[in-house]
């Protein structure tokens, strides 16, 4: 390679990462809303506390993305 020959671009690490990460935001939200419904069979509160454990998961992962993709811009 020339000094001045730009190295070649391999982002495959980056697309397992997304996919990886898209895996676990999903799963995430699946455990909470779960929990979150067996709360409401034993509480009697449908569907409040399912609607609850989806937010909070939801929320909680946005920030997790939020913060790798604001890592990655400082870089």
């Amino acid at each position: 390679m020339l000094k001045n020959e730009p190295k070649p671009n391999n982002r495959k690490g980056d697309y397992t990462k997304w996919f990886g990460f898209g895996i676990e935001f999903g799963g995430v939200i699946a455990v909470f809303c779960y929990i979150g419904y067996r709360l409401d069979q034993s509480w009697n509160t449908k569907p409040w506390l399912m609607l609850a454990g989806f937010f909070v998961g939801f929320t909680g992962m946005l920030y997790l993305v939020l913060k790798e993709v604001w890592n990655i811009w400082r870089k």
